[in-house]
């Protein structure tokens, strides 16, 4: 047997639970303090009733440790046993750690806030739980669902889903397009393009991405407001002219004091110094000035001013001297607890889920990242942030596309004759996998608005574009 060790806060009756690697029973089965404790057989949480009292010397020999012997039965019935003292340790009051910090202003510090944002979606359960205006991803391409266009990333946009009556959220669910431009066929006749041309208006843009898909001319409306960007003075319709905007294409992004890419009002630390704009404030420097920074006389990342709040020594980066530096430790104070990395009030020594995303950290390939669980490739990228999970060289939504796996390297389109169309997009098309010509007009299967009729290279009017792409044959 092994010893295991675990507390009990005096006033309170329950300890642990004892944990086992696979399914089990449990049960006690000695130890001189056996008659004073009660284990779940199926938790595994020990239970002292009466509850002890911190120096009460209750135990069998009074130095106030419960010693017990527990035996762990697997479903085969294999034993396993363990010696685990349980130790009786005085009640204190839970720290709580004030912080300048309180993203939403509703007065509960960011640490202790469940919806930080405030946007009725709990921080666990929140893609983006520090933005107001964003819950979910459903395509973990890292873009909110109300910014991002295609939500599925089908290659469709939500708003022609929604037309053509296929589900924006579903990547398996897209309308059809034969010609492969991006816009759905039974949009096209509405809209005045060609279903079979994928670039109608022949500006080197598939109509699917041409804001003005019948016009050569143009081919950008960033803001939409109807004026192309190549006329347009404000292309993102922020106000500020296309001259004078460091980010003539996006309405959100203006200044950036530090130049790191980010504009300051989505730019936790504007000046770049190492301390938040937050910090700064409580501290009373300048957040948009780099060399104005608070004072942190033991550079420990807390602001002295700080220190003076939480009662740890701004002279000492770990107050309690439990190896975890004060701004990195739940608990400042107390060297018996430290590192709690999703704040839920359990250390992440007895933690079982530090990431407090459901799974637990033993089977999680990313134990402290909420947003990730699995990596099936291996590659340390996880799975809803890898565009290809399998790493077979072929983006999971192509693969999802042509109907092959993207969690199996083996399974993946095949395209043997090289055309630009998979075997099952072919099988679907009726044209033939081994052949990159089916219909033997000198015009491949993939560019071919007809692939399986012959004698399309026609070119009436002798402009260089055959009949069947050409939308005026005789160019009258």
């Amino acid at each position: 047997t092994s010893t295991s060790s675990l507390t009990i806060t005096e006033g309170t009756t329950s300890a642990g639970p004892i944990e086992a690697d696979e399914t089990a029973t449990f049960a006690i089965t000695g130890g001189d303090d056996q008659t004073s404790v009660t284990i779940n057989p199926q938790t595994g949480v020990l239970t002292i009733d009466p509850a002890p009292s911190f120096g009460g010397n209750d135990d069998d020999n009074g130095d106030g440790i419960y010693e017990v012997i527990v035996t762990a039965t697997d479903s085969v019935g294999y034993t396993v046993t363990q010696t685990v003292q349980i130790e009786v340790v005085e009640k204190t009051e839970e720290p709580i750690r004030p912080s300048p910090e309180d993203l939403d202003g509703d007065g509960i510090p960011n640490g202790l806030d469940p919806d930080k944002d405030n946007d009725g979606v709990n921080d666990n359960f929140d893609s983006f739980p520090e933005d107001p205006n964003e819950q979910y991803d459903s395509d973990g391409d890292g873009i909110g669902n109300n910014a991002d266009s295609d939500d599925d990333n089908d290659g469709f946009t939500d708003k022609d889903e929604a037309l053509a009556g296929t589900d924006p959220l579903d990547p398996f669910s897209f309308p059809a397009d034969r010609d492969n431009d991006k816009l759905p066929d039974s949009l096209e006749p509405g809209l005045g393009t060609d279903p079979s041309n994928p670039d109608t208006d022949n500006d080197g843009v598939i109509d699917g991405e041409d804001d003005f898909p019948t016009d050569p001319n143009y081919t950008t409306d960033t803001d939409g407001d109807g004026l192309p960007n190549k006329t347009d003075p404000d292309d993102d319709n922020d106000g500020l002219k296309d001259e004078e905007d460091p980010f003539p294409l996006d309405p959100n992004n203006q200044t950036d004091t530090d130049g790191d890419g980010l504009n300051d009002s989505i730019d936790p630390d504007d000046d770049n110094d190492g301390f938040t704009d937050n910090q700064e404030i409580v501290a009373g420097t300048d957040p948009l000035d780099p060399d104005s920074v608070p004072e942190d006389t033991d550079k420990d990342g807390l602001t002295d001013s700080e220190e003076g709040l939480l009662g740890t020594d701004s002279k000492n980066p770990d107050t309690d001297g439990d190896g975890i530096s004060d701004r990195d430790d739940a608990f400042p104070l107390d060297p018996n607890r430290g590192l709690d990395s999703d704040g839920d009030g359990i250390i992440d020594d007895r933690d079982t889920d530090d990431d407090n995303d459901g799974v637990k950290d033993k089977d999680d390939a990313f134990p402290l990242d909420p947003s990730e669980t699995s990596d099936y490739d291996g590659d340390g990228i996880g799975d809803r942030a890898d565009p290809d999970d399998d790493n077979d060289g072929y983006d999971d939504v192509v693969e999802i596309e042509d109907g092959t796996d993207p969690k199996d390297a083996l399974d993946y389109p095949r395209d043997p004759d090289k055309d630009g169309l998979t075997t099952n997009q072919e099988i679907e098309l009726g044209t033939d996998p081994a052949n990159p010509d089916t219909d033997g007009d000198g015009i491949s299967d993939s560019n071919d608005p007809e692939p399986l009729t012959p004698g399309g290279t026609s070119d009436t009017d002798r402009d260089g574009i055959i009949d069947s792409l050409d939308p005026d044959d005789d160019n009258d």
